[in-house]
């Protein structure tokens, strides 16, 4: 298991920085029991995120 953030960058104006989130999702689907709490299953999430911060402007922008 990687350290977080994976990846980090500063300069005289930007602050830029690459990290994961784990998650847990639901995906819901059909069964033919008509028994809905079969239908529901969870399963592991995981996106990485690219954050940029301006420093001048305070603008934010994250990007998947």
């Amino acid at each position: 298991m990687s350290n977080y953030p994976h990846l980090s960058a500063e300069s005289e104006n930007i602050i830029q920085l690459k990290t994961g989130i784990f998650s847990r999702k639901v995906l819901a689907g059909c069964v033919c029991s008509d028994d809905i709490s079969q239908a529901i299953n969870d399963e592991n999430g995981y996106c990485e995120l690219q954050v940029k911060l301006d420093k001048d402007t305070n603008k934010l922008e994250i990007t998947l």
